[in-house]
């Protein structure tokens, strides 16, 4: 769903040859189709000596592959001696490789794309360019949404997808630890979307809730000594209510249940939430919700036609399989529909004598019929640092996150070309007196 404008990026360059490795040969041959010198060869990633022999031959390796594959790919990569670029975060196991690929000389350049990736890029940019005038970050925080464009936002349920719908889901069930005004936050993944709050970007009202871990950031970013240090999820009012209650009815369990192909809706749902078919389905939803998630969850549910006689006809082999099935087949980008992309940071910056406000602001459309704004944003930075590979501009070596100068200098000149563009505001804090 990403991999288009990088394709065109590496392949409008003349002295770039570029292989496509893909189990779905006809989907790499329709994005490579006005480039006959782009290879596509059909290749399942278990089969590790095709996709050593393919390796073996190249310069530089991209894995837009589930990240749960970068460590594999990763070894490959390793025993060949080539540097790789993926936009996924930095799993334990790709860390345990970091030794290896400084001895070996070889870079493992992740977190390449948008979230991570431009949010670590734009960050970066701001916290060195303060330091660099004798400035302190005193609170940082960053908030990052794939969203339909406000005309495309024309369901009840404020979302449609631009990746993966499993991928969204299974975001959505991990917890969450930050520090904000020097108090330490910590969030289950059961209830991740009881914490949100709104939150106001260009405009736009929207809904913010943390994402992940953010204190390795302190460390990251260089900014120990921040108060607040907070990365999280922009979506349109309504969408964590939602959330919240469909995790409750256990639609986003990965227990594995049999035999779900050829059943029909209705059925499925009775399995999942153990209803038997004497009782009325909606009501019992209803007895299970808390009274103020009651009528947004359930009404949301019926537009999905979850409760139809209809056959479920997908392979799906726990809950959260099946609703990831149910939400993409009703939530779909038409033909002449835009996405968007938000994300923003905010910084208190120190400096001796005053103190700052800094705001850094990207919001960014698809083009209806043709690249997604989350493919632009994701894979065009990647390909950019691929490039910067190739031409030998980048020296680092490990497994490294684009937090250095010598990556995202560049490639923020770069991705303006795109019409991908920062734009950043200033307001002194005065003293109260």
């Amino acid at each position: 769903m990403v991999v288009a404008p990088m394709a065109k990026y590496l392949l409008e360059s003349s002295d770039i040859k570029v292989i496509f490795l893909d189990k779905d040969i006809e989907k790499a041959k329709r994005i490579t189709a006005p480039y006959p010198h782009a290879q596509v060869h059909k290749v399942d990633i278990s089969d590790n000596d095709t996709v050593a022999n393919f390796v073996a031959v190249s310069d530089v390796v991209v894995s837009l592959l589930p990240y749960t594959f970068h460590p594999r790919v990763a070894k490959i990569c390793l025993a060949h001696g080539k540097s790789m670029v993926t936009t996924s975060y930095v799993s334990p196991e790709m860390q345990d490789l970091h030794e290896e690929a400084i001895e070996k000389g070889i870079l493992l350049l992740n977190e390449m794309g948008l979230d991570p990736g431009l949010d670590h890029i734009s960050a970066m940019n701001i916290i060195d360019r303060a330091k660099e005038t004798g400035g302190k970050i005193e609170k940082f925080s960053s908030f990052c949404g794939g969203l339909p464009a406000p005309e495309a936002n024309n369901n009840p349920w404020g979302y449609k997808f631009s990746w993966n719908p499993l991928g969204v889901l299974l975001a959505g069930e991990n917890g969450a630890h930050y520090l904000n005004e020097g108090k330490e936050i910590e969030i289950s993944g059961e209830d991740l979307f009881s914490h949100h709050w709104p939150l106001s970007v260009d405009n736009l009202s929207l809904e913010a809730y943390p994402n992940r871990d953010s204190f390795p950031y302190r460390d990251l970013y260089g900014i120990e000594e921040s108060s607040t240090v907070l990365r999280g999820t922009l979506r349109y009012p309504g969408w964590c209510q939602t959330m919240q209650g469909v995790k409750k009815l256990g639609l986003t369990s990965k227990n594995p249940l049999e035999s779900l192909s050829g059943q029909s809706y209705e059925t499925i749902m009775r399995r999942i939430l153990q209803v038997s078919d004497e009782k009325n389905l909606q009501e019992e939803i209803r007895s299970r919700l808390d009274p103020s998630r009651q009528e947004i969850v359930l009404s949301r549910l019926e537009w999905l036609d979850i409760f139809s006689q209809d056959i479920f006809t997908e392979n799906a082999s726990c809950p959260i399989e099946f609703f990831s099935h149910v939400l993409l087949g009703k939530m779909q980008y038409q033909s002449n529909e835009r996405d968007m992309i938000v994300l923003q940071h905010e910084f208190q910056v120190q400096y001796p004598e005053s103190k700052y406000h800094i705001t850094s602001t990207l919001k960014h459309f698809g083009n209806p019929g043709g690249d997604s704004a989350m493919a632009q944003t994701v894979s065009i930075p990647a390909a950019i640092a691929v490039k910067l590979i190739l031409e030998g501009k980048i020296s680092l070596t490990g497994v490294c996150r684009p937090l250095h100068k010598e990556i995202y200098h560049p490639v923020l000149k770069e991705i303006e070309k795109f019409g991908i563009v920062f734009i950043e505001t200033e307001e002194e804090i005065k003293r109260a007196m």
